[in-house]
């Protein structure tokens, strides 16, 4: 069980939990494509034109094969991070470091 703030952020076991997000890494315009209608946990710039976002893991599994072949990277997302991106107040990314004051 997941609390955030005295409230029930999620509950759920380990093993669905490990399911429950996947990272997706490529083009952005492809990935925030995939993105699109799903719910965002995090997201960062990763070089010049690529993403890395974190997504609630609804996918076809049809949809995570077609994606892989249009060069998106797939990955697991660890727990421990899951939890973190679930309970922050943004989304990430370097962006987020530059604008704490």
């Amino acid at each position: 069980m997941l609390i955030h703030n005295g409230e029930k952020r999620l509950h759920m076991s380990i093993s669905d939990l490990k399911e429950f997000a996947v990272g997706l890494r490529g083009k952005t315009d492809v990935v925030y494509e995939m993105a699109k209608n799903k719910e965002v946990f995090y997201e960062e710039k990763v070089g010049k034109d690529d993403s890395y976002l974190v997504v609630r893991n609804n996918f076809a599994k049809t949809t995570l094969e077609q994606s892989k072949m249009r060069g998106v990277e797939i990955t697991s997302v660890a727990i421990d991070d899951v939890c973190v991106y679930l309970t922050g107040k943004s989304k990430g990314g370097i962006d987020d470091v530059f604008n704490r004051t």
